[in-house]
């Protein structure tokens, strides 16, 4: 029935827009017919904030942040297990903790003996993140699914080193940005720690890449985003030409 109504909706519709890249690539592929009247207009990083003092890593405390609801699909079990192999791994959690699954993983962090070298803060207010942020080495992004990662947006906007999982929605958010960092398959801890050693051995390199995409993703304004849409709406409305320079072919 879902899918019923979503290809009547994409049928009947003017004009289709997404706002990140992965949304977009993946609905010209399942409706291929609907590519000319589908636009991507970008969206500000809903949750900015200024860059990370530069710093420099202390081997013995590698400072991970997780900022993510505390829910099965963000896959914060893969930090803890890759943690029980690596002593030198603090993480911190903010975010919204779902029962009986946060429990769980609290109990999985005692049973593999890393309970004391995570921070489970819950949900904070934004002064409170962004003083997590600032802590933080790297940004990990474990999870198994995202239409796109917002963390990892507020990581690039804050020049914060990130290690994030491999699905496409995050592959196609880098390559959106002209970025590339170290992914991993969000099911192996050998290939999480192997991002987060490349990470560590390379930090200022990684940390001086995110200026550029950093650079951009302040420059973009709900002002932006509005004018964006006004194109859209004069286009449909016959009273402006088609903005196609919001739109870019994609493979069938």
């Amino acid at each position: 029935m879902d899918q019923t109504i979503i290809r009547q909706n994409i049928s009947s519709a003017k004009a289709v827009v997404c706002s990140w890249a992965h949304p977009y690539e993946h609905l010209i592929r399942l409706f291929p017919d609907a590519q000319e009247k589908v636009f991507k207009i970008a969206l500000p990083v809903l949750n900015p904030g200024p860059a990370v003092m530069p710093h420099e890593l202390s081997p013995g405390a590698i400072r991970l942040f997780l900022p993510a609801s505390v829910t099965p699909h963000k896959n914060h079990e893969l930090v803890l297990r890759a943690m029980a192999e690596r002593e030198c791994l603090h993480l911190t959690c903010t975010g919204i903790e779902v029962e009986p699954f946060a429990s769980e993983l609290k109990k999985l962090g005692k049973d593999l003996g890393v309970a004391e070298r995570v921070s489970w803060l819950g949900y904070v207010d934004t002064a409170s993140l962004e003083a997590e942020y600032q802590k933080a080495d790297i940004l990990v992004m474990p999870s198994r699914w995202e239409a796109a990662s917002g963390p990892v947006f507020e990581a690039i906007v804050r020049e914060l080193p990130f290690v994030a999982s491999s699905i496409s929605p995050i592959r196609s958010q880098l390559v959106d940005l002209g970025l590339r960092a170290p992914t991993f398959d969000c099911d192996s801890v050998s290939e999480f720690l192997a991002a987060l050693d490349e990470v560590i051995a390379n930090y200022s390199k990684y940390r001086e890449e995110l200026a550029g995409p950093a650079s951009a993703l302040r420059a973009r304004t709900w002002r932006n985003t509005a004018e964006e849409y006004r194109q859209v709406f004069n286009w449909v409305s016959g009273y402006g030409d088609k903005p196609e320079y919001l739109q870019k072919k994609v493979s069938k």
